[in-house]
């Protein structure tokens, strides 16, 4: 890792224990697509014990509108941490979003934000947990409703003008926000998984780190016992498709040395040979008050 990376990690020791993204468990377990696919649809799984799994289907409903992929999921999840409460993103400015990303607020960086949005809206999730003797299945369709600003002069010109009212509520009958669905903010509510939006900011644009972090961090912090992780899990779960498997772990290694040095006592690590990843208990240590 060169110094220049890790320059830019350390920082982030302290801001990590500050503010928090929230994503269904589900999401963390089985991972969006990382790039653009031409298929409607993408299942993923993960295994829940010894004899059960979780089976996810993504699917886009509407013709000709891609599955979300890449950094379509910090926008997934920025909307599901700001409408955990009431099943409503509720806030005053559309520099939100833009902010915590830190992305620019220029009419092109909006035509990249509704492109994601539109590919949200058109997202449909199946779940379904199976066991030897039974199949529970649950079908989602996440956003309900959205209500933005209809075209990039539009957004630009509200992103210019800090101070003004841009975005207003949506149970407000206004004309800004964004709505869950019912059956999706019930299942968020009964499954948040809480992730450090400093880092995963830091990995905004590499999709296949967030979910490698997100999934190790969940995975150290709910582990009671020591568990191993194969890389055909891995796989399965993150949906990593680079048939040279040295690669593949080779990268994987190199994003947990980058959460390393955010998080310097998580005791996660990788096997040897193709052995997996140790999943070791762990609650991360707060920063020093001196």
């Amino acid at each position: 890792m060169s110094a220049e990376r890790v320059d830019a990690l350390l920082p982030l020791r302290e801001d990590v224990h500050r503010e928090k993204l929230l994503q269904a468990k589900a999401l963390i377990l089985c991972a969006l697509p990382y790039r653009r696919i031409e298929t409607p649809s993408v299942t993923r799984y993960a295994r829940l014990g010894r004899d059960s799994r979780l089976v996810v289907t993504y699917t886009s409903i509407l013709a000709g509108v891609p599955l979300p992929y890449g950094a379509d999921r910090a926008l997934f999840a920025w909307i599901q941490t700001k409408a955990y409460g009431d099943g409503y993103v509720a806030f005053d400015s559309l520099t939100d979003f833009f902010e915590a990303f830190g992305i620019g607020r220029g009419g092109r960086d909006y035509e990249a934000f509704r492109g994601r949005l539109n590919r949200l809206q058109s997202l449909a999730i199946s779940l379904a947990v199976e066991t030897p003797s039974d199949v529970r299945r649950l079908s989602l369709h996440p956003i309900r409703r959205s209500f933005t600003p209809q075209s990039p002069h539009e957004a630009s010109t509200l992103l210019q003008e800090e101070g003004s009212p841009q975005l207003l509520l949506v149970r407000d009958r206004t004309r800004y926000g964004f709505q869950l669905d019912p059956d999706f903010h019930a299942y968020l509510r009964a499954n948040p998984v809480p992730l450090p939006l400093a880092l995963m900011r830091f990995f905004h644009n590499r999709p296949q780190a967030w979910d490698f972090a997100a999934f190790v961090l969940y995975r150290s912090y709910a582990a009671r016992n020591l568990a191993q992780v194969s890389f055909e899990e891995l796989e399965q779960v993150l949906g990593g498709n680079d048939s040279y498997s040295r690669r593949l772990k080779a990268r994987y290694v190199s994003i947990l040395e980058e959460i390393r040095v955010v998080y310097p006592d998580l005791p996660a690590r990788f096997l040897p040979r193709r052995q997996g990843l140790l999943i070791v208990p762990w609650r991360p240590s707060l920063p020093s008050s001196d």
